[in-house]
């Protein structure tokens, strides 16, 4: 089993493109947005979202996400992990 290398990456992502959907269905294009721009970066085949993500998305009710939304990347063997950043960084 070949050990690709980790590499691990703070950033800011945009979401205010799901406040061009409806009210009902903000949350939903917001975490489908997370997805996509993940994998436009990082070019892996999976992106998988921690429940701290979902939790940050639905905080303020499905009709409110944050407009950003600062993120930790973290891509093993073609997966891109996505969790909020922590305290220290």
């Amino acid at each position: 089993m070949s050990k690709e290398k980790e590499e691990t990456e703070v950033i800011t992502l945009n979401l205010s493109s799901a406040f061009k959907a409806p009210a009902r269905q903000r949350a939903e294009s917001a975490m489908r947005s997370i997805r996509a721009a993940v994998l436009r970066r990082f070019k892996v085949s999976e992106v998988k979202v921690n429940s701290q993500i979902n939790e940050a998305l639905w905080r303020r009710s499905r009709s409110f996400p944050p407009r950003a939304l600062k993120v930790q990347v973290r891509v093993e063997d073609d997966v891109a992990y996505v969790e909020r950043p922590s305290e220290r960084d």
